[in-house]
């Protein structure tokens, strides 16, 4: 039955020789009617069947033993980019190229049931081919469809680009994650819900003296026996967000042991971690031995909690119940400016003012928390300190309750440290890792991620995403005549008068090389891009003052503007090169806008330069001589060596097409 034979309101779908209905039979007579009701319950299977294709979610083919694709719904078509005419028929390699053949049934099995039993899989994970040539990885279920001619094997064929993007996103956010862990100052652990170690960081291993393997995998109440497991997730609550909230606290202080056997304070920070398998806990552990020294010496002997506290490398500040200030050790002293006999009894406000880095506001009393909830209260993170001077630098630190012999709150000490050169080399490194070493400017990965947010944004805020692709014209000429040092400050120099032509919203990016990418976020129209080309193809022109020469370059710039030439990063950057090296074959020192014929001159350049590189292999050139005559007296006066290219398939390549290129 083919498409033509199709009753009014079938499901349009096509076959080549669907082997479904055996044919159509010849005409029966009247009296026949058992037949007549059996084909015409064959037919009703068919339409059913055809509709339950079409229906599908997913591309649906159906491959006869041959490996020749039968049938095919709309979703085919669509997903491998193919019309339905010229799939049919085809081998199911030529958009599954391997896998999937080779799982068809065999022919010498003893049924078909055992075939489809022994070698039909689900959740096969494949590689598919669309007609243009790209691929993509798909996930591949295949089932049994028994007829009169043998078995056919209907597959449902899912596109998991997306998943599989998001396996290999959550794979990096996991490797970030351990690093965070690894960067930590403290020892953190991550604990299951079943109260077992699953994660920890050198920091852990340190401070508890176990090796790494001991520690995985063992129960939490080894190193904090009580009080820790407890405060895990109880499966009983409504939800993990309720247990959370009502279960986990900050700033715990509890016992840790050691591998020893030896057993000291701690200060346990907790904070839930959702996945797949569960609401898990990260546990900030800190020895705060040096801190619990300090208290208890406060209120037990003032003498020696001095000398203790003047030892340490912690700053040290404790106030009276009213806020006043008692006391600084010298890291204090070093850290607030102020002295001790000048801060004492000053209020806390005034010797030790922080604020929050990003708002600029101050920070809630962390004295008033500590005390109305009798435990060490953390400084809130992203804090600064205001020196007497004026300086600033980041800390971080926590608050906690002294009392007296009696158990009554009777001040607060509040212990700090100086974390402005690990925030700094942090900072740094994250810089480092999205900007260019030798310009400053973002590169490749932190462009990527300013593109993609714009092209997301750009539908909501109706405007177009201008993508800029430009490049120095000759300056390998500059490095071979003056040097790498001199090509590296006019590249700077580039990169500054790049950044003078487009607003603070937009990118400029160094993508390597002599090549700068230009992201336009907010433009209303494609004239705009027109304007910023100009602008800057002015701006280099313009001569660079570099080490006591004047040096002259142009550049070639390609456009791509969103949404008409791509929907995507990467799409819009590879277009906008295209267009760049139209722009240079056009004379340098301009600009294109991509257009789609671009691709096809550029896939046939392509081309030609890898028949190049074969040609030299497979001595496919030929010299040929050419004299040169005198018109005047007829004479040869010269010759002209002409090179000729015959290629093994395209044949003779005329010069004026391979000359250029090579």
């Amino acid at each position: 039955m083919s498409i033509h034979d199709t009753a009014p309101g079938e499901p349009a779908i096509a076959s080549v020789g669907l082997p479904l209905t055996n044919m159509t039979p010849p005409p029966l007579a009247k009296s026949d009617e058992g037949p007549r009701r059996r084909i015409g319950e064959r037919r009703a299977s068919e339409k059913r069947y055809r509709g339950l294709l079409e229906a599908a979610p997913d591309a649906m083919v159906v491959v006869n033993q041959g490996g020749d694709i039968i049938l095919l719904n709309v979703q085919a078509e669509k997903q491998f980019g193919y019309p339905r005419d010229e799939l049919l028929g085809q081998p199911v390699k030529n958009i599954i190229p391997q896998g999937f053949a080779e799982r068809l049934v065999a022919d010498d099995l003893r049924s078909a049931e055992d075939a489809l039993a022994q070698q039909i899989g689900t959740g096969i994970e494949l590689t598919a081919r669309r007609k243009d040539g790209s691929e993509f990885p798909i996930e591949l279920m295949l089932s049994p469809l028994e007829n009169a001619e043998g078995i056919l094997v209907t597959a449902a064929i899912r596109d998991i680009s997306v998943r599989k993007a998001a396996e290999a996103h959550l794979a990096q956010m996991e490797g970030r994650y351990r690093g965070l862990l690894e960067a930590a100052p403290d020892a953190m652990v991550v604990v299951n819900q079943g109260g077992d170690i699953i994660l920890l960081n050198v920091q852990a291993e340190k401070q508890f003296g176990y090796p790494r393997d001991e520690l995985l995998g063992q129960p939490v109440k080894n190193i904090i026996p009580q009080g820790f497991a407890e405060r895990l997730v109880a499966d009983d609550l409504r939800s993990a967000e309720d247990a959370l909230a009502q279960q986990i606290g900050t700033g715990i202080e509890l016992i840790g042991r050691r591998k020893d056997g030896s057993e000291f304070p701690i200060e346990l920070m907790l904070s839930p971690l959702a996945n797949d398998e569960g609401i898990l806990v990260t546990a900030a552990i800190r020895d705060i031995s040096v801190r619990k020294a300090a208290a208890e010496a406060l209120f037990a002997e003032k003498e020696r909690a001095e000398v203790t506290l003047r030892s340490i490398g912690d700053a040290v500040l404790c106030t009276d119940i009213a806020g006043n200030i008692t006391f600084l050790n010298i890291a204090a002293e070093n850290m607030t400016g102020w002295s001790w006999r000048e801060a004492v009894d000053r209020p806390m406000a005034e010797v030790f003012p922080i604020m929050d880095a990003t708002t600029r506001q101050t920070t809630p009393n962390r004295m008033e928390m500590a005390l109305r909830q009798n435990r060490a209260a953390r400084l809130p993170p992203n804090c600064i300190l205001i020196r007497r001077d004026g300086l600033e630098m980041w800390i971080e630190g926590s608050a906690s309750p002294i009392h007296d012999s009696e158990g009554q709150d009777v001040g607060v000490v509040t212990i700090f440290r100086d974390v402005s050169e690990a925030r700094t080399m942090a900072l740094e490194k994250t810089h480092s890792a999205e900007h260019d070493f030798l310009t400053g400017l973002p590169n490749r990965l932190l462009l990527s991620d300013r593109l993609s947010q714009a092209v997301a944004l750009a539908p909501r805020r109706q405007n177009k995403v201008a993508v800029l692709f430009l490049d120095l014209d000759n300056f390998k000429h500059i490095n071979d005549s003056l040097g790498h040092p001199i090509g590296d400050k006019l590249l700077q120099s580039v990169g500054k008068r790049l950044v003078e032509c487009v607003r603070g919203s937009d990118t400029v990016s160094r993508q390597g090389g002599d090549e700068f990418v230009m992201l336009l976020s907010d433009a209303e129209h494609w004239e705009d891009a027109a304007v910023v080309a100009r602008r800057m193809l002015e701006a280099v022109a313009r001569a660079h003052s570099i080490d006591r020469h004047d040096l002259h370059i142009t550049a070639s710039i390609g456009v791509s503007v969103y949404p008409d030439d791509g929907l995507d990063a990467e799409t819009l950057i590879k277009n906008a090169d295209t267009a760049m090296y139209q722009a240079k074959e056009n004379g340098r020192q301009s600009f294109r806008f991509f257009e789609p014929e671009m691709n096809v001159r550029a896939v046939e350049r392509q081309s030609i330069e890898e028949g190049l590189r074969r040609a030299l292999e497979r001595h496919e050139f030929a010299l040929h001589y050419q004299p040169i005559v005198d018109l005047g007296t007829g004479a040869i006066i010269g010759t002209e060596a002409l090179i000729r290219w015959t290629h093994a398939t395209r044949g003779v390549v005329p010069p004026v097409q391979f000359i250029p290129v090579a």
